[in-house]
């Protein structure tokens, strides 16, 4: 057997592969290259379930000629997720397989040498085969087993799989081979002729199309294939119309997703005596319905256009911006020395400002404001960080452990406005450079779906919201809204970064576990208004976007040399070295101010709260000898609401009953105070007849 070579999507160091392969009846080690050897065979044939795109792309680089059925994984399997029906109309996700391609495998893709195809069937094919030839020399490899192309399943490591290899036995190879052909033919290509168009004109461009290019595709689509697509019985249409209601999904987005497809097979379909065909083109390109949800989650971009439309390239690391016309150009660009000194300058001044003008001068108060431009600077890769930490420590948990809403809380003249149009005017956003709460509302509450359309959107430009209301934090919708899109947003997504009044804030532990608030409560003294106002408009004239493509620049760098992006306990620790770097680079010394570790403000605030309380009334904090702290609920709170404000300000691990009554865990209540812990009442008896 040859040397077993390794890479890093295939070998198991120093374990036992829980990979079981058997070659021609006999028990084998292989790597995945041994396994698709692309020197010993020309062409790869295969039915199978693909997760990563990437993966694939490794696996079938060196292959002459490629024909690949999609399979489904068995997760999907309860609701056809990927019929016929299903992929036609999700263009998104076919673009996206192909944009992880390197140049040279989406040429071939466009060339035809490599065919992805998907089944004209309702029925879910959970077929796993892979076929490999090579007509030159007539080797044959037939593979079959319980193994997906996957990483999971192929790394030997992460779960048990087992597959069965033989070798040039022609009589198995003609079987499957025969069956494969007779699947391949009644199968549809995954990659739509328009985007191999647009892959021949651009080369290795960012496959980027606007609404009516993929309405036009799903009517092109439709014309091509409208008498070989198969009809869907009336019991598949009806199980598929009331399955956002019938299947109990763990995350809310993906219910949505479903939901939003399952409106367009309504609108594109009618019934032609027990089955559903599919309506003329010419009826279907009349349908606003097509162009308008097609796009992920009905993003309104119209009203979200004080942002660029910024996205992340995996093939190069770097961000680049989309124009109005779709075309694309570098965004991330290093920038000259004598640029950052200017920018750095004015981004101290800014800060700075918060000493000359404002009437509580501490440092404490400035580093909370870079902090924040720190955080807006790191959003672009904030998805990437919670994709990391679920990767690394194997849960989809630790996605929420980054938050992706930042918010800044303050008194009336505090300058939280004034700071999120300085991060705006940073990250290169239109004017005015933030948005108001009113353009994401609808009625009395946030607009949920267009909210978590801008969420689900692969454009990374946060978004400023100012004066965000209490009612968002605190009310189910927007408690939803929170909890759905820091659970459930995978891949590439944007944050938000919002503002709100900080007496006001007031949330649970379970919105705030989820969001990063920063506390800039030192008012600006209306003395200094027309200096203030002055020193400012310097500032403005100064900045633009240069510093922050300079930063994305770097970043690229980081990512491409495998740099730590992040500790465990600070997602902004990049951020902090490249802003660290800015200032020796500068030959300027670090501001005092600048935050070497993240904020936590709300906890503060909390502790400082009930620190006062129980100082000024202590008579109403019963210890007693079981070691909680039973609390005079009614006395120490005369307003209901005053004490959900300070069930809210409690932390983890104080309360111990709070229904009708209030009992605290007397150790982890002054351990959250700072108060030394008293001794309960017993062992206050006992030592004191001790010493008498």
């Amino acid at each position: 057997m040859a040397e077993q070579m390794t890479l890093d999507i295939g070998s198991v160091k120093g374990k036992e592969s829980t990979l079981f392969i058997v070659l021609n009846g006999e028990q084998a080690n292989l790597s995945i290259e041994e396994i698709f050897d692309s020197h010993r065979f020309k062409k790869f044939m295969a039915i199978s379930y693909v997760s990563s795109p990437k993966f694939f792309a490794k696996v079938v680089k060196g292959f002459e000629e490629v024909e690949f059925i999609l399979g489904i994984d068995s997760a999907e399997q309860a609701i056809n997720f990927n019929s016929v029906y299903s992929l036609l109309i999700d263009v998104n996700k076919r673009i996206d397989f192909i944009k992880e391609f390197d140049a040279e495998l989406q040429t071939k893709v466009s060339e035809d040498k490599v065919k992805i195809r998907y089944c004209n069937t309702n029925l879910p094919i959970h077929t796993k085969l892979y076929l490999l030839e090579n007509p030159d020399t007539g080797n044959t490899r037939v593979i079959i087993g319980s193994a997906n192309l996957t990483e999971r399943a192929f790394s030997g490591e992460k779960q048990y799989e087992n597959i069965a290899i033989f070798d040039n036995q022609p009589e198995i190879f003609k079987i499957y081979l025969e069956w494969f052909k007779k699947l391949f033919s009644n199968s549809f290509d995954f990659v739509p002729e328009e985007i191999k168009k647009k892959i021949k004109q651009e080369k290795a461009q960012t496959i980027v199309l606007d609404k009516e290019e993929k309405a036009n595709i799903v009517t092109n689509e439709i014309a091509r294939n409208l008498y070989h697509i198969v009809p869907l019985s009336q019991e598949i249409f009806e199980e598929w119309k009331a399955s956002p209601q019938n299947i109990q999904y763990q995350a809310e987005l993906q219910a949505n997703e479903v939901r939003q497809k399952t409106q367009i097979i309504a609108a594109i379909t009618k019934k032609d005596g027990k089955v559903y065909r599919l309506k003329p083109p010419q009826e279907i390109r009349k349908m606003n319905i097509v162009v308008d949800t097609l796009v992920s989650n009905s993003l309104k971009e119209d009203q979200l256009q004080v942002c660029q439309k910024l996205i992340y390239w995996d093939k190069n690391d770097l961000i680049y911006i989309v124009s109005e016309d779709n075309k694309t150009a570098e965004f991330s660009q290093k920038a000259e020395k004598d640029e950052i000194k200017t920018h750095i300058s004015l981004i101290t001044e800014f800060v700075e400002a918060y000493r000359k003008f404002t009437v509580t001068k501490e440092d404490k108060h400035l580093g909370k404001v870079m902090e924040a431009i720190l955080y807006a600077f790191m959003s672009v890769y904030l998805w990437k960080i919670r994709e990391d930490l679920v990767i690394q420590y194997g849960g989809e948990s630790y996605r929420a452990n980054v938050p992706i809403f930042l918010v800044l809380g303050g008194r009336a003249y505090s300058g939280k406005t004034t700071a999120l149009e300085i991060i705006g005017m940073l990250l290169g956003n239109y004017p005015p450079y933030f948005i108001s709460y009113d353009t994401i509302r609808k009625g009395n509450v946030a607009d949920r779906e267009l909210l978590e359309g801008f969420f689900g959107s692969e454009y990374l430009a946060p978004i400023l919201v100012d004066e965000m209301p209490i009612s968002f934090f605190t009310g189910r919708t927007g408690e939803n809204i929170i909890k759905n899109v820091s659970n459930n947003a995978k891949g590439k997504h944007p944050v938000m970064i919002c503002t709100t009044n900080m007496n006001e804030f007031n949330v649970p532990q379970q919105i705030l576990r989820r969001i990063y608030y920063l506390q800039i409560d030192s008012e600006f003294d209306k003395r200094y208004n027309l200096e203030s106002q002055e020193h400012l408009t310097k500032i403005r004239r100064g900045i633009n976007s240069t510093l922050f493509k300079d930063f994305t620049y770097r970043m690229g760098e980081l990512i491409r040399e495998g740099e730590p992006l992040y500790l465990r306990n600070d997602y902004l620790y990049a951020a902090r070295k490249i802003f660290e770097e800015y200032y020796r680079e500068c030959k300027m010394d670090l501001p005092e101010w600048f935050p070497k570790k993240p904020f936590n403000d709300y906890e503060e605030r909390g502790k400082r709260w009930w620190q006062e309380k129980y100082k000024h009334h202590k008579e109403l904090f019963q210890i007693r000898p079981d070691g909680t702290i039973y609390v005079e609920i009614n006395e120490l709170f005369k307003d209901p609401k005053e004490k959900d404000f300070a069930l809210n300000m409690l932390g983890p691990g104080c309360i111990n009953e709070s229904s009708h009554i209030l009992i605290l865990n007397e150790k982890e209540f002054f351990e959250y105070i700072g108060e030394k812990k008293k001794l309960n009442p017993v062992i206050r008896l006992i030592k004191g007849l001790v010493k008498s």
